[in-house]
This record gives structure tokens, C-alpha cells and sequence, in this order.
């Protein structure tokens, strides 16, 4: 997998324009990038979108077309009001298109700007570094994962393996056989891509689904009294 953390701005700009390259010829790969949408007081006729940081200036040549799936969409903070900026995981499409900027018939300027299809979101903190980060490429980053749509949305996480991995089916469902024995009955193993408010791309190892909070808080309690480490999250 590839990773960048960018110093400047400008430094991501071969690291986009490979990502479209490659979506381009097929090849998919689920990335996380912080997505902005400028702000007003802009001196130029410039496209809305880009991957930065700051919705008042940017230098770059990142800029993006993006589209939002079901789930993002129904977060609320709407993704497209002015000074929008996130933390988003999703694809490039391949699919680019060019903005013009005019002074009557002179072209000031020509933008390059890249589709790309978000499939989850979350607020970007204050003290988050800026970076791109490749975290799924391959078959798997095509693969189509039934969404779990039931009434039970609240999860108990024990364990949460990175897909890229080549031994994550493997751990996790170790991981899994351990939990059983240690009376947690109800254990599962979950592709997060199938909880859309849970980040991508691990096997997560669960104690169980609930309707509630509260239940769910219940049973990482009896957990930690049998020393088994869990988070909660809600999934959908």
C-alpha cells in the first residue's frame, strides 16, 4: 500500500494524477483524502472542489468533481455548502473533465478536474496532518459488499484488521474462535465496508450487534471485566 503525508500542498499533485491515471485504465483503489469546497472571496473563475486542507486559498492542481453515496449524503453538515472540508474515503472513477477560465475570448486559465465517488466521510480535526492514503487497491477494491441494513446499528469492536493484510481473514477468524470460547457466543466477523459509518477497509471482529447504545455499552462492560478490550461504535 502507498502512503504520503505531504509537507506542501503541491506535493500531492503526482500522487492525484496517478490515482486518476490508474482509474483509468481500470484499476480501482479506495483512498482517503481530506476534500475541500472553497469558501467565497476567491479572486478567479475557479473549480469548487480539490484535495486540501484550507477553503480560503490553494495552490495546488487536485481538483475533484465529487459524488456522494446514500450514506454521506445523509450525515447532515451538508457536503455542499461553502468552506465544506472532510476527511473522505472513496474512488477516483477515471472519469476527468476540463474548466475553463475566461476573460472574455482570452483562456486564463485551463483546470483538469478528476470525478471522484465518496463512500463515507468524518470531521476533520484540528490537529489532523494532511495526507493522502491508499487503503485498498486490487480485486478487493471492486469487490461489492452487501450494505447491513438491520435494526441492530450499534457494534462491539474488539478487533479490527486491515483487509490489505494477507492474513486478515485468517486472524480474524481467530480472533473470533477465541471470543467464543471466552463466552462471547454471539462473535462475528464484518467487512467494515458493510457499516458505511465505519471506516474502510478492515475485517472487524464483533462481540455482538445491538438496537441500543446503552446494550451495547452493557457488553463492552462484562468484556472489560474479562479483559477483552472493545470499543462501541454505531455502524449505519
Amino acid at each position: 500500500m502507498t502512503l504520503a503525508a505531504p509537507v506542501d500542498i503541491e506535493d500531492v499533485d503526482p500522487w492525484h494524477a496517478a490515482q486518476v491515471a490508474n482509474a483509468k485504465t481500470g484499476k480501482r483503489a479506495i483512498v482517503r483524502i481530506p476534500l475541500v469546497r472553497r469558501s467565497v472571496g476567491w479572486g478567479c473563475v475557479c473549480p469548487n472542489w480539490y484535495v486540501g486542507d484550507n477553503p480560503v486559498s490553494y495552490g495546488g492542481e487536485a481538483w475533484i468533481q465529487p459524488t456522494f453515496a446514500p450514506a454521506v449524503a445523509d450525515l447532515g453538515d451538508e457536503p455542499g455548502r461553502l468552506g465544506f472540508v472532510a476527511m473522505v474515503e472513496g474512488y477516483y472513477t477515471g472519469k476527468t473533465e476540463k474548466f475553463v477560465w475566461r476573460s472574455g475570448k482570452e483562456v486564463l486559465r485551463t483546470y483538469k478536474i478528476a470525478e471522484f465517488h465518496v463512500l463515507r466521510r468524518s470531521k476533520m480535526a484540528d490537529d489532523d496532518d494532511f495526507q493522502v492514503e491508499v487503503l485498498l487497491d486490487g480485486p478487493q477494491a471492486k469487490a461489492r459488499v452487501k450494505p447491513l441494513t438491520d435494526d441492530r446499528p450499534w457494534l462491539v469492536i474488539a478487533h479490527s484488521l486491515k483487509l490489505s493484510s494477507p492474513s486478515c481473514t485468517k486472524g480474524a477468524e481467530l480472533r473470533r474462535k477465541i471470543l467464543i470460547e471466552k463466552g462471547f457466543k454471539d462473535a462475528e466477523v464484518i467487512d467494515s465496508r458493510s457499516a458505511p459509518l465505519l471506516s474502510c477497509c478492515f475485517k472487524s471482529v464483533l462481540l455482538g450487534r445491538f438496537k441500543t447504545r446503552a446494550q451495547a455499552k452493557a457488553l463492552s462492560t462484562v468484556a472489560k471485566a474479562k479483559k477483552v478490550v472493545t470499543y462501541v461504535r454505531r455502524g449505519w
